[in-house]
């Protein structure tokens, strides 16, 4: 009786534990989310705040399409949010490198572009402002986001290699084993017939 109730005080302790362990764990998703979305929705609110707020200096600062550059990639930010819903494949439940790839470039370019108007093109007064510091916060990011697809691409070209070879492993092994079972059958059946022969005689 002792050890039966120790085992189940043991079991509900455990229990208990994966309880407290996945409510920890959903808590800390929710948290995530909730920043995440807070981070998203406080991006496009102060890019758009700053655009018009700085419209004026970036104007007057001749020769730079800093404000430009600051629009498009809030137009842009959309399009990287639909990539990890259209970089996979529907049917195959796998990744659209075609997808990334492309998205990648969009990227480089983003990156190029903001690197020039940021520090070749702006004026000192265009410096100081909030748009200048949240183009050079995008500008982070874009670089940030080009790594990480990067990394990505890497990685599925690396697993398509391994899984290449391991594929091209499996159809050698298949066809030798397929070889020698001939060669046993071809001699199997040689020596019946030598047997049926001289049995025969």
């Amino acid at each position: 009786m002792n050890s039966l109730s120790k085992n189940s005080n043991q079991f509900s302790e455990k229990e208990e534990q994966s309880n407290l362990k996945t409510i920890a764990i959903g808590s800390c998703l929710c948290i995530f989310m909730l920043g995440l979305i807070a981070g998203i929705i406080s991006y496009f609110v102060f890019g758009i705040m700053f655009l018009v707020q700085d419209y004026d200096a970036a104007q007057n600062c001749h020769g730079s399409n800093l404000w430009a550059f600051v629009l498009v990639t809030l137009i842009m930010g959309l399009l990287n949010g639909n990539t990890a819903k259209n970089g996979k494949d529907n049917d195959s439940n796998q990744f659209n490198v075609g997808t990334i790839v492309c998205t990648l470039l969009l990227n480089i370019a983003m990156c190029t572009w903001g690197g020039i108007e940021i520090y070749s093109n702006s004026c000192d007064d265009l410096k100081t402002t909030q748009l200048y510091t949240f183009a050079q916060f995008v500008f982070v990011l874009y670089c940030s986001v080009s790594v990480l697809l990067t990394g990505i691409i890497v990685w599925i070209m690396t697993a398509i290699c391994c899984c290449n070879e391991n594929n091209k492993s499996i159809s050698d092994d298949i066809e030798q084993s397929s070889n020698l079972s001939n060669q046993l059958t071809f001699e199997r059946n040689k020596n019946e017939t030598n047997v049926d022969s001289h049995t025969i005689v």
